[in-house]
């Protein structure tokens, strides 16, 4: 079992060396008598069956299909063979999913280890709306015991930006998340996450810290932040953070990004590669 951003999760039907290695940190040891927030069930069928819904929808390389009180399917498929290669079933409640799986050893550069990890990621993603937290796409970086998330587009400086504070700061500063935290709410407080995703590298960190702020990067040819609106902020968290795509659980996620504008300040910054745009973010976040 594992605990990820309080979430207790059990994965069922899976021996794969990668994704152990993957989620070691947060690994806990748990009796028959704990129970699961979320269990995830993992099946190999070579000859995967898209399900009937009445709402179908694409989204981040998925196909979502809504099955009513039966719960959410998603369907990931490779258009050059014409094969559907994931089948995810989850209930409404989000407690309860089964992924499965074919070998694509003969379909992509990649292993199937490799795959489901990822996979397993976009399901946990998905079932946090009912757990009232999200996740945001984003470089996470501790000063001094206080999480900044840093978000913007893929390719546009998060990492780059994230390790200056490391380069800068020293020991004040822990990278623990490199693309996927996960923001959550305890004791009326907001917490950033680490969590075992986190893009190409592994970068990251089984801790959690006081959210101090959200900055979205740009790049620009001087250094200059801004306090984003209301309007804004949420925006830019629509955009960047991992959503449903059915209307519950949508009005959901929205309440989630509504608590977390009203919580933490919301920065956009323009900035170079520089020590001045690291020192402009911990000026205005940590002198308030």
């Amino acid at each position: 079992m594992y605990k990820i951003a309080g979430v207790i999760v059990r994965l069922e039907g899976l021996n794969s060396s990668y994704i152990s290695h993957r989620m070691k940190n947060y690994k806990i040891e748990a009796g028959d008598n704990v129970s699961a927030d979320l269990n995830i069930h993992f099946k190999e069928n070579n000859c995967i069956v898209v399900p009937a819904g009445r709402d179908f929808r694409r989204l981040d390389a998925w196909y979502w299909i809504d099955r009513g009180s039966e719960g959410y399917s998603a369907v990931k498929q490779y258009s050059k063979y014409r094969a559907t290669l994931i089948r995810a079933d989850i209930d409404r409640q989000c407690k309860n999913a089964v992924i499965e799986y074919v070998d694509i050893k003969d379909h992509l550069d990649v292993t199937t280890d490799y795959l489901l990890h990822f996979v397993l990621g976009d399901i946990f993603a998905f079932c946090q709306t009912e757990h009232h937290a999200a996740v945001l796409h984003s470089a996470a970086v501790a000063y001094q015991g206080q999480a900044v998330l840093f978000s913007a587009p893929s390719e546009t400086g998060k990492s780059t930006h994230a390790g200056l504070w490391k380069q800068f700061y020293g020991d004040d500063v822990t990278l623990f998340n490199d693309d996927t935290p996960v923001v959550r709410e305890c004791d009326g407080s907001l917490f950033a996450c680490g969590s075992p995703w986190s893009g190409k590298t592994e970068i990251n960190e089984n801790r959690e810290y006081p959210l101090k702020g959200i900055v979205f990067l740009k790049q620009a040819q001087t250094n200059i932040i801004r306090k984003l609106s209301t309007v804004e902020a949420a925006v830019r968290l629509l955009n960047e953070t991992r959503k449903p795509v059915f209307e519950a659980l949508m009005d959901k996620h929205m309440e989630v990004l509504n608590n977390i504008i009203t919580k933490t300040p919301v920065y956009e910054l323009g900035c170079t590669i520089s020590r001045e745009a690291v020192d402009l973010v911990k000026d205005t976040l940590f002198q308030e």
